[in-house]
């Protein structure tokens, strides 16, 4: 969960891990416009094995519409975060912290809300 969940912000969205940084970053909304880029394709890659490792999808279900809206969402959430509650110096580490938990169960339950909306800190 970590590892994906990292790879959306820093490799996709292009977050920095650093507080300054991240909250001036405005290019994320590039991002999330290019659907088809190969980036793109690898943060869903990485969200689909994680949301299959999870439990929350089987692993023949490959709907790309609902991994799109997860990777969509978690970097809405870090970015609302960013200008709320995340104060952190390594803001990445300690949202994706926050996402994925303690446990599968923390992790599981949060991405699974990430299909609907936001998970704002």
């Amino acid at each position: 969960c970590m590892d994906a969940c990292k790879y959306v912000l820093k490799d996709y969205a292009g977050f920095q891990n650093n507080l300054e940084l991240d909250k001036e970053n405005e290019s994320f909304a590039e991002a999330l416009t290019s659907e088809s880029d190969a980036i793109m394709g690898r943060a869903a890659m990485k969200i689909r094995n994680t949301c299959v490792n999870l439990g929350i999808i089987e692993s023949d279900n490959y709907d790309h519409e609902l991994i799109v809206k997860i990777v969509i969402n978690l970097v809405k959430g870090y970015k609302a975060s960013l200008l709320q509650n995340l104060t952190n110096p390594q803001p990445v580490t300690t949202y994706c912290g926050i996402v994925c938990g303690n446990n599968a169960n923390t992790g599981k339950s949060n991405i699974n809300s990430l299909q609907n909306n936001p998970l704002v800190y």
